[in-house]
């Protein structure tokens, strides 16, 4: 005879086996709702899955519907979606589109925007992480990995994309033979693993807006878009954003880092002096940069590195660190900001060879350095400067006129590094120049300069009884 726990219990899992029927039945529908593009990709057995879709061609809806049959079909089991940050932009509309998903066809899937989950009705979960995350292998350790897409994955910076795929994505797919998705708008860069899944390997699939039925004034909209820039239909920005096309364009590059001319150290070469380029952050990395010299001009950058969330005394003792191991004359320093304070430590307590860096006329030092590259004079051999290798390479101009970076990608290598070859510069090819006038902001930034090149501490000194 039954008790009463007994048929709580069957009327609780029975409960739970038409929820789980429910949710099952929706999925056909849910197919049907999207465009051939988006059907044909979730209809894609393969364990390796590429979609390089030009911008509003729905292809976050389509990773969105992704996850959930993913996570459907694998009780119990963890379906991660990888974003470049875990508080990008992406981030943020791949979660709407999840809500939206959910609300529309009722999915029935719990959220929980703290821990950035969906939970299912058969025990799977969908959870947002940021694959910059220090701890990322340890918070995937867990249940089963069923599957994983990667986000927008054009945005990542290839070397991070590579080592989140090789180092922490692969290993926790064992279980299910779990199955990778990378959707995006192609990258900036014709290399890395997203440009190679699309080109060769993995199963492909592309499409853009006009191939959208929900814009059907795709056409005309995008036409009228080339007359308000002036593009041409060729114009890489045009072809890879919205027709999702791989394009490298080397008019946009910012630093154009070539190995053949740029990547072995001067046949004869003799360094007169070292510098460390230093270019201060804390949210941001702190950059470090090994530069040196000689008569001919010759510019090499010996090692470049850098961290996060670094206190004045932890970069303090980086820097003499690298002072010791190199033998280095100064040190460049960022002074905007904060940064002044930093060096005044660095300076006064632990007795740093420190100086400002100068920031004046950016703009023309940047093409100076561009010169230098094409020259040969700049040296950037890989080993020790892979990440600065890879900064420069993604580093582009995000207006035709070339005036203004583009944020998308950090700069704080290229930063230190322009600080340190602008002094090897100043110090090797003294060059002649009208100064600028009283009172402008040139002039200012020029004064401030000034004034703490003259400073003077006595490291012994005791500065802060001074009235």
């Amino acid at each position: 005879m039954q008790t009463p726990i007994d048929r709580l219990q069957l009327s609780q899992l029975l409960a739970e086996h038409e929820r789980r029927r429910n949710a099952a039945t929706k999925l056909p529908s849910l197919r049907n709702s999207l465009f051939a593009e988006q059907r044909a990709v979730l209809e894609d057995r393969s364990e390796r899955i590429a979609v390089d879709a030009g911008r509003r061609g729905g292809k976050t809806y389509t990773g969105a519907a992704w996850c959930y049959e993913t996570a459907l079909r694998h009780p119990r089991s963890r379906v991660l979606i990888l974003e470049k940050t875990g508080s990008c932009e992406a981030a943020k509309v791949i979660w709407d589109n999840l809500d939206h998903l959910n609300k529309d066809w009722g999915l029935e899937m719990a959220s929980n925007k703290v821990e950035r989950t969906w939970q299912l009705a058969n025990g799977s979960s969908i959870k947002i992480l940021g694959a910059d995350q220090a701890d990322l292998a340890d918070r995937i350790r867990g249940p089963a990995v069923s599957g994983v897409l990667f986000d927008e994955a054009g945005s990542f910076r290839p070397s991070l994309l590579a080592n989140t795929l090789d180092a922490v994505v692969e290993p926790a797919l064992l279980d299910y033979r779990g199955r990778i998705l990378m959707i995006g708008t192609p990258g900036i860069v014709c290399w890395g693993p997203f440009y190679d899944a699309c080109t060769g390997g993995w199963s492909h699939h592309h499409w853009t807006c006009l191939d959208n039925p929900h814009l059907p004034h795709a056409e005309e909209w995008l036409a009228a878009l080339r007359e308000r820039h002036g593009w041409s239909e060729d114009e890489p920005v045009y072809r890879r954003e919205w027709l999702g096309e791989w394009v490298q364009d080397a008019r946009s590059v910012v630093y154009p880092y070539n190995p053949d001319v740029n990547g072995s150290v001067p046949d004869g070469y003799s360094p007169r002096g070292r510098i460390l380029g230093l270019d201060l952050g804390y949210n941001d990395s702190t950059a470090f940069a090994v530069v040196s010299y000689d008569d001919y001009g010759h510019v090499v950058v010996e090692k470049t590195w850098k961290k996060q969330h670094m206190i004045p005394s932890a970069i303090a003792v980086e820097a003499e660190k690298a002072v010791d191991e190199y033998t280095l004359d100064r040190i460049i320093v960022d002074t905007g900001g904060l940064g002044k304070g930093y060096a005044e430590e660095m300076r006064i307590r632990y007795g740093l060879p420190v100086e400002a860096a100068k920031k004046t006329e950016k703009q023309a030092y940047i093409e100076l350095i561009v010169g230098d590259l094409r020259s040969g004079r700049v040296r950037i051999p890989p080993r020790g400067n892979r990440e600065l290798i890879e900064e420069m390479a993604l580093l582009m101009w995000s207006d035709k006129n070339l005036r203004k970076i583009s944020e998308q990608y950090d700069d704080h290598l290229c930063d230190a590094v322009l600080y340190a070859w602008r002094w090897c510069r100043s110090a090797v090819l003294p060059t002649e120049r009208n100064p600028p006038k009283r009172g402008t902001k040139e002039w200012l930034l020029e004064e401030e300069e000034r004034m703490w090149a003259e400073q003077d501490f006595d490291p012994d000194e005791k500065w802060w009884l001074r009235r």
